[in-house]
């Protein structure tokens, strides 16, 4: 601290006791701090009285700022309080409105999610924008920038990679009615790396849909399909179940 505020601080002591003469000193004291232009000053030397009647207490002055400013840093996370014991990491700059999220599963940060349900130890990566009333199963990857919006199902164990695009409307507006067209993705399946999948479309169970592909129809069970539109080139065994 310079010579000539520690000074000044030295002049401004007064009873503990006189409110009056202690705001005076905050105020002296934030003169002092202008003036040197002492950054990151340390806030707590100023800090303003408290005033006491009953049970309520009431801080006044500067120090009042502060401990706002310090309570909005400490703002609680955007998950619901039912929510918290089942993540295993707490996303801090997502928005996360009435999720039901099931035991194990981690959801990263940066992501949106609406009303929808995650089943158990499933892994929710950043970027991922989920909307109301679509449903993962247990067990399942989403990957980054995943779109998956209302209508939407997918089943247990299944791998959704970067960038996959569900849509729900074949003829989409910006106002208007609309037909929402249910997609289900059957458990096991695997969806390449920025595939699109048009709206009513069911891919079966085990199902692989290659890298960059356009499903424009059903996929059939243990099928392995690519291409725009995609279609069936082969088949793959069944999983074994433990």
């Amino acid at each position: 601290m310079p010579l000539a505020l520690a000074a000044s601080a030295q002049s401004c002591r007064v009873p503990k006791n006189s409110s009056s003469t202690r705001m005076l000193l905050v105020e002296s004291c934030l003169a002092i701090h202008e003036k040197f232009s002492i950054p990151d000053y340390d806030q707590t030397l100023i800090r303003a009285p408290i005033t006491r009647r009953g049970s309520e207490t009431m801080n006044t002055g500067n120090a009042s700022h502060v401990r706002n400013e310090k309570l909005k840093r400490r703002a609680k996370p955007p998950v619901s309080s039912e929510n918290l014991r089942t993540l295993r990491k707490i996303p801090k700059y997502s928005v996360i409105k009435q999720v039901r999220v099931e035991h194990g599963s981690r959801i990263y940060d940066q992501v949106n999610l609406y009303r929808c349900k995650i089943g158990k130890n499933t892994k929710i990566d950043a970027f991922v924008y989920i909307e109301e009333n679509a449903v993962v199963g247990d067990n399942c990857k989403i990957r980054p920038f995943v779109f998956i919006p209302t209508g939407v199902i997918i089943e247990d164990n299944v791998f959704i990679a970067p960038n996959v695009t569900f849509t729900n409307d074949k003829y989409p507006r910006a106002q208007g009615n609309w037909r929402l067209l249910k997609t289900r993705v059957k458990k096991y399946a695997s969806i390449g790396a920025g595939s699109v999948i048009n709206p009513g479309v069911t891919i079966g169970e085990n199902a692989l849909i290659g890298a960059g592909s356009t499903v424009t129809r059903d996929i059939p069970d243990n099928a392995v399909a690519h291409g725009n539109p995609a279609r069936v080139v082969g088949y793959r065994k069944p999983p074994a179940e433990g």
